[in-house]
């Protein structure tokens, strides 16, 4: 088994929980201006649920780190990550994601003010059993916005 050589210092310009989080919020920046775009989107949940090792890096794992990680919409958003980056997963704690998929718009925009109906595309989550307080699916931007929230709220409380 590998073992970690050095402590944990970063990456380049990412040293801190913050800068993690910091870049959490440009990807989320980059989802928004690309919202049908899976590459990015798959990138914002890989680097939020990396955002739990950057609060509590190494092992063992402290009680606080584990309750972190029960939190339903961050067990949420670790499942839409493994399976982004493994394709399968069958860990048992990853139950409530069931695809992500990008719907047509449902408005003709030549019709229809954009600003009032879905004109363009949009990337949603499926569940397959309501989680995080989603029933059945999310759109991902509005998943991504919450993640942030959380994200920015927690840092706020715990200083």
């Amino acid at each position: 088994m590998p073992r970690m050589v050095d402590q944990f210092r970063g990456f380049g310009s990412l040293k801190t929980p913050q800068d993690q989080l910091a870049k959490v919020q440009r990807t989320l920046a980059r989802l928004q201006g690309r919202p049908t775009d899976s590459d990015i989107a798959s990138d914002f949940f890989i680097n939020a649920n990396n955002l739990v090792d950057w609060v509590y890096p190494g092992k063992p794992k402290p009680a606080a780190r584990k309750t972190l990680e029960q939190e339903p919409l961050l067990e949420l958003v670790s499942h839409i990550a493994n399976r982004s980056k493994h394709w399968v997963v069958t860990h048992s704690v990853h139950r409530s994601f069931k695809d992500a998929e990008t719907r047509p718009p449902v408005y003709d925009a030549d019709v229809f003010d954009p600003a009032v109906y879905q004109t363009e595309p949009e990337l949603v989550v499926l569940l397959k059993e309501p989680t995080a307080g989603y029933r059945d699916e999310i759109r991902v931007l509005d998943l991504a916005a919450d993640v942030v929230a959380w994200w920015e709220n927690w840092f706020v409380s715990n200083p």
